[in-house]
């Protein structure tokens, strides 16, 4: 019976240092991947003031990591703030004050030192600080959206038709016949040019070359009456249809 009960202890104990040996490798964290980066300030990038510098400072024998930063061209690195001694993933390593530098281009050193003393680093080169001069914000040109202005039409002209103007003799007065005083046939006498009841007289008076003038006048204007009157009635008629075409 203690023999039984001996064997089933050393069972127990064997199955519980079995179950410890395969648990315990299992239960040890694997260590940190080593990662120094620095992802801002990105090259080129223009900066002024406080500028926070971002990365990460990663090592499974981490010790502390220090940011430093250069005049570019130079040799000579500057230690910016503090040794920080807690690692960083993704997130803030430090601030770097630049109100006091002059403008120009530099470049930042993260480095992460491990407990035996050797360190891993990262860089960011052409990096521009601009204190002194605004970094230009682009602006999107803006286009005019066109406005369709209609065309004006034309004002319809106004036809003026002149009348001619024909001179008219000057009345003189008719001469009285004589035949009262002669005796003479009314019919026969002849006024004091010799002209029957002063025919001669009256044909004296008017001139026919006038006449003929101010005929040849009156015809001339009365046919640029007519062609100004169908001249309007045409135009008119395409203004019309030109309206037509423009509205359609």
């Amino acid at each position: 019976m203690r023999r039984t009960a001996a064997f089933l202890c050393a069972i127990c104990l064997l199955l519980s240092l079995s179950v410890t040996a395969w648990a315990g490798p299992r239960a040890i964290p694997r260590p940190q991947a080593a990662q120094a980066a620095i992802t801002s300030p990105k090259p080129f990038e223009a900066l002024r003031g406080q500028v926070a510098i971002s990365g990460t400072a990663l090592h499974p024998q981490f010790q502390r990591y220090e940011l430093y930063f250069k005049v570019e061209p130079g040799e000579d690195w500057i230690f910016i703030g503090e040794a920080h001694y807690e690692q960083v993933s993704s997130g803030v390593l430090g601030y770097w004050d630049t109100t006091s530098l002059p403008d120009g281009t530099y470049s930042l050193r993260l480095r992460v030192v491990r407990l035996d003393g050797n360190y891993d680093e990262a860089f960011v080169r052409q990096v521009l600080v601009a204190n002194t001069q605004p970094t230009p914000t682009p602006t999107s040109a803006i286009t005019p959206t066109p406005t369709l202005t209609p065309t004006p039409l034309p004002p319809t002209p106004t036809v003026v038709i002149e009348l001619p103007v024909i001179p008219t003799p000057t009345p003189r007065p008719s001469p009285t016949p004589t035949s009262a005083l002669t005796g003479a046939p009314a019919e026969a006498v002849e006024d004091d040019r010799g002209g029957l009841f002063g025919l001669n007289r009256l044909l004296g008076q008017i001139n026919l070359s006038d006449l003929g003038n101010a005929f040849v006048q009156g015809a001339k204007y009365a046919l640029a009456a007519f062609l100004a009157l169908g001249a309007y009635f045409v135009l008119k008629r395409f203004l019309g249809w030109l309206w037509a075409r423009i509205r359609g």
